[in-house]
């Protein structure tokens, strides 16, 4: 079935308006780095880095631990490492498993996923 041009409009105009949400689109991509973070940090040998990665979240468009206390307090080591605590494994500047994941394909693509879920709201499927 054929789309009137006032469908089409109002199908441009629902696009446009989401792509002015710019704060949807940094919470899409927060959370597709905390989805890969949480896998990394399940990958490293230390118990640390899954506690906290467990207990992280997506507020708005930042990743923060929620809880605070504990986690909170061996986040560092467990991404960078420790030169004095060898709990933590050896330092690593580049960080294990968060910082990591803002530069993985899966976060790459969250725009993507996010440009593609707007375009099929607006018009659905033909």
């Amino acid at each position: 079935m054929k789309k009137t041009a006032a469908q089409g409009k109002r199908d441009l105009d629902q696009i446009v308006d989401a792509l002015d949400d710019t704060q949807a689109l940094a919470t899409a991509y927060a959370e597709a780095v905390l989805r890969e973070a949480v896998n990394n940090a399940h990958g490293r040998p230390t118990p640390q880095a899954p506690m906290v990665g467990d207990a992280m979240g997506v507020q708005g468009s930042h990743i923060t631990v929620l809880t605070g206390g504990t986690p909170a307090a061996v986040s560092g080591g467990s991404e960078w490492g420790s030169d004095l605590f060898p709990q933590f494994g050896p330092r690593h500047s580049g960080g294990w498993w968060l910082m990591p994941a803002a530069e993985s394909e899966s976060a790459k693509q969250a725009g993507d996923a996010y440009l593609e879920q707007i375009m099929d709201d607006a018009i659905g499927s033909f």
